[in-house]
């Protein structure tokens, strides 16, 4: 049987990040930039394919600083995210508003929809960005 690292069908959570792996991420991560230079009519097919190939939070940091330039068009883009996606989804919607993405109160309805899913992390995480959402959005 082969290693988990040296073995491409690994499981994510097992492998560990090796210099192609992290070479690659790191590539994804400046396309996660290209696609932010196309802006979101462009740039959204590409964003799709850096975050399905997406492994790695720095490339995720990156999509939530798109999201913050991109602002309202963002917001279709993670809205099916969250439909696909929705542990990922979350985490970025919460650094993207740290980073001061404007608009993603918008997603507050989908949010609260997965609060209470069956899976009691995904209902924690996404109760969590409700109520950072809703706290940044107050002021708080």
């Amino acid at each position: 049987m082969a290693d988990p690292v040296d073995d491409p069908a690994a499981e994510d959570s097992e492998r560990r990040p090796g210099e192609a792996w992290l070479a690659h991420q790191e590539r994804l991560a400046h396309l996660a930039s290209a696609a932010q230079g196309l802006g979101p009519e462009r740039g959204a097919e590409l964003l799709r394919r850096v975050w399905a190939a997406a492994e790695y939070r720095d490339v995720f940091w990156r999509i939530a600083k798109l999201v913050v330039t991109w602002g309202a068009d963002s917001v279709a883009f993670l809205r099916a995210r969250l439909a696909e996606d929705p542990s990922r989804t979350i985490g970025v919607v919460v650094q993207a508003k740290s980073y001061g993405a404007e608009g993603l109160d918008a997603l507050l309805p989908d949010l609260r929809a997965l609060a209470s899913d069956p899976d009691p992390e995904l209902a924690d995480a996404a109760a969590d960005a409700c109520e950072w959402l809703d706290g940044s959005r107050d002021g708080g």
